[in-house]
């Protein structure tokens, strides 16, 4: 289950935020439309982490699957959220370049629910 929140840092008013179960494993997409505007593109994903907003320390192995990597799918990022611990919540941050050499970087907030 997820809220959508469309955009990135330039018009986003909130973070997206997904709930999942531990068990659980699905891919999310986080598009950067609104950052990088029309006859722009993205060029490369620079990085996909994941943080524990408890712990504040890198969780990425631990809720980012590796395969399938994450993988840029038009003005989107597509990526698989994985495990985590029921009660936390992780914050992910996704980094691309654009085509005009831009960089962006948008998060989501992925809360884990028993």
């Amino acid at each position: 289950m997820w809220m959508p929140c469309l955009g990135g840092h330039k018009t986003r008013p909130c973070v997206m935020t997904i709930y999942k179960a531990p068990f659980e494993e699905f891919a999310i997409s986080l598009d950067f439309a609104a950052d990088i505007g029309s006859g722009n593109s993205i060029a490369s994903i620079t990085d996909v982490t994941a943080s524990s907003d408890l712990t504040r320390l890198d969780s990425t192995a631990e809720v980012i699957a590796t395969n399938p990597a994450p993988a840029i799918s038009g003005t989107a990022v597509t990526f698989t959220v994985t495990g985590g611990v029921a009660g936390e919540t992780y914050t992910i941050a996704v980094q691309i370049v654009s085509s005009l050499g831009e960089k962006y970087q948008g998060e989501v907030t992925l809360r884990i629910v028993s």
